[in-house]
């Protein structure tokens, strides 16, 4: 399992970003953020959105903005291109759910539903407890 989600998650589409790369993006579509705030939206820890955004940055799909109020951070955005992949990554995204869910009858689709929504409250009671 957890060698099909490491493929998974490096693997490109056209959008020429991986599913990694799209899940620490997303959080910066709404304008700049600290690498902090950075990371808690995208759901990593802080040297994870270190390195991938050291390797976005070399990608030139985001910048990093030294804060005019304090030098020790700084914020990161998307640079025009990082806007064009992220619009791309999230076509193939839809493309996709769209396909996986079109392959399901509406018996499987229901049950899938029923599903996810007992996973998310077990997930949320688990961290709730932590």
């Amino acid at each position: 399992m957890q060698r099909a989600r490491g493929r998974a998650t490096q693997r490109q589409d056209s959008s020429g970003i991986s599913i990694a790369q799209y899940i620490i993006m997303g959080p910066l579509r709404g304008g700049a953020l600290t690498m902090s705030d950075l990371a808690i939206g995208a759901g990593v820890s802080g040297p994870t959105v270190t390195r991938a955004v050291t390797n976005l940055v070399r990608a030139g799909l985001v910048e990093r903005v030294p804060s005019q109020q304090d030098r020790r951070h700084v914020a990161v955005h998307l640079t025009a291109a990082g806007e064009r992949a992220l619009a791309a990554k999230d076509r193939a995204v839809r493309d996709s759910d769209g396909r996986l869910i079109a392959s399901l009858t509406r018996e499987q689709q229901r049950e899938g539903a029923v599903l996810l929504e007992q996973i998310a409250e077990l997930l949320d009671e688990i961290s709730s407890s932590w």
